[in-house]
């Protein structure tokens, strides 16, 4: 049986493990994107695949520059990774993930370098698209450029995944703060979340999947 944990809970684990454990915070980020890849890649062999990868400017967005690097070094020929800051204001763990993508040839590109109806027309052309926007740390309702990208993603056919929570769900709640990605996979770190298990959280949560990432169980044990 899989654990279940509220989001404060998972953030204080995530927090012992890198500060009073020394588990640097990129190799949790490495295990967790390459964890998300490895899933789609199990599942979604075709390397044509058209893939838009939405990352926000904290630690989920550093989650979508890993898969965006594992994918590319993977032979996957069609992904575009956008960005909801410019790239200079990337910081942390985030950034160091940045730094390693932007050695491969996929395009990065922040709200600024493209127009609104170029990103829609992305969104609207892709196969598949990586949420990559918001975790487990939203405490207001959803606003400004984040709220236009989730809209225009849930417009879009594209089969959409989720990386650790949709964006939009509270994680200790399920509550949709305003708006929510329709996402039809989660892949989830170290245990369930307690908003995708509880309405309206698991009605966009779509099938979840758990991945370990390799929290310490001295780490798991103390909350």
């Amino acid at each position: 049986m899989k654990p279940i944990y509220t989001a404060n809970q998972m953030q204080e684990i995530d927090k012992i493990a890198i500060d009073e454990m020394g588990i640097p915070g990129e190799n949790l980020m490495a295990q967790a994107g390459i964890s998300c890849a490895d899933f789609f890649m199990s599942r979604f062999p075709d390397k044509n695949s058209v893939i838009v990868i939405l990352c926000g400017s904290g630690n989920n967005g550093g989650d979508g520059f890993v898969i965006a690097r594992v994918l590319a070094e993977n032979d996957y020929q069609n992904l575009t990774v956008y960005v909801t800051k410019s790239l200079d204001e990337i910081i942390g763990d985030a950034k160091f993930h940045l730094n390693l993508l932007e050695k491969t040839d996929v395009p990065i590109l922040s709200e600024n370098d493209v127009s609104d109806d170029d990103i829609q027309s992305d969104l609207n052309g892709a196969d598949f698209i990586f949420d990559a926007l918001l975790g487990t740390g939203l405490t207001r309702d959803v606003g400004g450029l984040y709220r236009e990208w989730i809209a225009w993603t849930n417009a879009s056919s594209a089969v959409k995944i989720a990386v650790d929570i949709p964006s939009g769900i509270d994680g200790n709640t399920g509550r949709k703060m305003g708006i929510a990605v329709e996402s039809s996979h989660t892949i989830t770190f170290g245990g369930f979340k307690v908003g995708l298990l509880l309405p309206p959280g698991n009605e966009f949560s779509g099938k979840v999947i758990v991945k370990e990432i390799g929290y310490p169980q001295e780490a798991i044990d103390a909350v």
